[in-house]
């Protein structure tokens, strides 16, 4: 890393790697604005070789505007790239700002790392000319090797980072849906206890009117029991005497 820092290296393999990621789209329709074509929806591993070939060719259009849409992607995904990095939630505005500049010294160089080296004409046609450029392009060669080397790093590392964020993304969804869960069922139990409430509110309210009409109930009956047994029986009236008539003698009948 003799053009660039490790801390520099691991963000541009942590933007890049978030990025396709998360927006391949984007990364489609930016290859696809460079000459890229695609027979069919390319997958991941297809994204990364042909960013990382694009920015081998060392177009400085294409590195702009890789570094352009990775500044709108931090703006709209930077808590969540700092939290995958980091491992929690942990996030400041002013690291919005932080990740931009650096996205733009990480990228540039990423470029520079992998970017081809070119063989100078040689222009003169001396013996020393001829070794001198014999030894310029071995130079190049060499040179050209190492970015091959670093390219296929690159390749490895974003491939390894862009495990680790999907893993860490696929921890923070299962944090987020257990902790959905436990609100729900917390939801759930507090709605079931202010339901039992209220149904063993109503139990004694129903109780209490059932007692207070028993109760009334068996004070009526006890009046009614009382007023009968207080209440005077109506006095009879006797019945008038008549005198039955006597037979006299003469009436009586004679017997045969």
């Amino acid at each position: 890393m003799s053009r660039m820092t490790q801390q520099q290296y691991n963000q541009a393999v942590n933007l890049m790697s978030h990025l396709i990621l998360t927006k391949p789209q984007v990364v489609i329709a930016l290859l696809q604005k460079h000459g890229e074509v695609f027979t069919s929806a390319p997958n991941r591993q297809q994204l990364i070789d042909g960013v990382l070939e694009a920015l081998k060719e060392g177009s400085p259009t294409f590195q702009n505007d890789l570094e352009a849409v990775i500044n709108v992607h931090i703006q709209k995904k930077g808590k969540e790239m700092l939290a995958l990095e980091k491992g929690n939630d942990a996030y400041v505005e002013e690291e919005d700002a932080f990740f931009g500049s650096l996205a733009k010294i990480a990228i540039g160089g990423v470029a520079k790392l992998i970017s081809k080296r070119k063989k100078r004409g040689n222009r003169g046609g001396s013996s020393s000319s001829r070794s001198s450029g014999r030894s310029s392009a071995a130079a190049v060669a060499a040179a050209n090797a190492r970015a091959r080397a670093q390219q296929a790093t690159l390749r490895r590392d974003m491939q390894r980072k862009m495990r680790e964020q999907q893993a860490q993304q696929r921890r923070r969804e299962d944090q987020l849906r257990a902790e959905m869960r436990r609100q729900s069922e917390r939801q759930q139990r507090e709605n079931e206890m202010k339901i039992a409430k209220i149904n063993e509110d109503n139990r004694k309210k129903n109780r209490k009117v059932m007692t207070a009409g028993g109760i009334g109930v068996g004070l009526l009956v006890l009046v009614g029991i009382g007023m009968m047994m207080n209440k005077k029986p109506a006095p009879t009236m006797p019945m008038p005497y008549t005198m039955q008539p006597q037979l006299q003698p003469s009436m009586m009948p004679v017997p045969q």
